[in-house]
């Protein structure tokens, strides 16, 4: 039952960079009905098991983050919205809960990073069919069908580090370590295929990971790995076009402006309506009905932080970050190559979300609950294996 599970699970991991492309009439996402399967599977095992797990302190403070986020209903601007990001979170919550009670062990983490990674080739696939077959939405950015682009690109960076961490561990299958060595040069062609600037930058902290953390590699494996990066800077250069490149090449004028594509009167107008409502906020996911009510337009938060604060104040804010620091603590005790692997996700996805609204997004809170399941891992085992492949020799 367990195994059912985990199987169940790893399928909606890799749903995740895919669950747009395919909408059920009358359910929504593919992703929503697979999490539904996965929650009535889990509790069946836990109630023929009759074990379960005890809740750690990342669990326990979104636990109080999602609770806060039901409170704020009673206080909202926007009682639809809220609505809907309280059902969402509560969703949310149970995804982080099955990953935290059935993914205990090494091999299974590593088994749900590779679905992610899965799910990532197939959205880089399809933007690349996007892109071959000349179908785009606006500025000729490409995107897998569903996506806003900037969303895709920082789901495709976060698949770069767990793919060259994945395709050097030797415990892994050879079909597992084959797939991640394909993402690298795909997922690289459609990340600047979304033209997404703020994609652009997050990838440079996996770029910088994956130069860094070759030094530990044999010769042998460092061909190997020359090989792949020679091949992602070949096929980008050949299949990415010249309005992405024109487009990517904007990023230091928008940064020196202060503009960052027109989101620079955005934050100033949101960080308003904090300061207007600091401890409470306006309603959990209600950015847009607060900006509205203030200034009288409508606009994402491009930003997780701000997006927070305004929605739920600094009392939701504080839960989050609580959440992220007992998440974070566990890193000092990780294997060495373990812990690279993380500070480079959480850098880049730091950097990504500092222009998108992602606190309710399932890719946020997968890093959230894988950090927070090998981080127990970690902190169960007293004398922490190496990476096979990146430890020196």
């Amino acid at each position: 039952m367990n195994k059912l599970v985990y199987a169940c699970l790893w399928v909606l991991v890799v749903a995740i960079p895919l669950e747009n492309m395919v909408v059920l009439e009358g359910v929504g996402t593919i992703s929503r009905f697979l999490g539904a399967l996965c929650l009535v599977v889990g509790l069946l095992a836990l109630v023929v098991e009759r074990r379960g797990r005890w809740p750690g302190g990342v669990f326990l403070a979104l636990c109080f983050f999602a609770l806060w986020t039901m409170t704020s209903f009673f206080w909202t601007v926007d009682l639809e919205v809220s609505k809907k990001a309280i059902i969402t979170t509560l969703q949310l919550l149970v995804f982080f809960w099955l990953i935290w009670e059935f993914a205990r062990d090494r091999s299974r983490q590593a088994g749900l990073m590779h679905a992610y990674v899965v799910g990532a080739c197939g959205s880089s696939l399809a933007t690349v069919y996007a892109y071959l077959h000349g179908q785009y939405e606006f500025y000729e950015r490409y995107s897998t069908r569903g996506f806003d682009p900037n969303d895709l690109g920082l789901m495709l960076v976060l698949a770069l580090p767990m793919a060259w961490h994945l395709s050097w561990d030797r415990d892994n299958s050879r079909w597992l370590r084959w797939t991640a060595w394909l993402y690298l040069p795909l997922g690289a062609v459609a990340i600047l295929l979304t033209g997404s600037r703020a994609s652009f930058l997050a990838a440079m902290v996996p770029v910088a990971y994956i130069l860094w953390s070759s030094r530990r590699l044999s010769w042998g494996q460092v061909l190997i790995g020359t090989g792949v990066i020679a091949l992602a800077v070949l096929a980008s250069l050949k299949y990415v076009p010249a309005t992405s490149w024109q487009r990517l090449s904007t990023i230091g004028m928008e940064l020196s402006r202060g503009s960052v594509g027109g989101r620079g009167r955005i934050w100033r107008d949101g960080f308003q309506v904090f300061l207007e409502h600091p401890l409470f906020g306006v309603g959990a996911g209600a950015f847009r009905g607060g900006l509205a009510a203030r200034f009288g337009y409508q606009a994402a938060p491009h930003n997780l932080f701000l997006s927070i604060m305004v929605g739920l104040g600094i009392v939701g804010l504080g839960l989050f970050l609580t959440a992220l620091y007992w998440a974070i603590r566990s890193l000092p005790r990780m294997p060495r190559s373990q812990r690279h692997l993380w500070i480079a996700l959480l850098v880049s996805w730091f950097t990504g979300v500092m222009t998108l609204g992602w606190e309710y997004r399932k890719t946020t809170w997968l890093l959230l609950a894988l950090l927070a399941v090998q981080g127990a891992a970690a902190l169960e085992t007293e004398i922490p294996e190496p990476h096979p492949a990146l430890e020196e020799k």
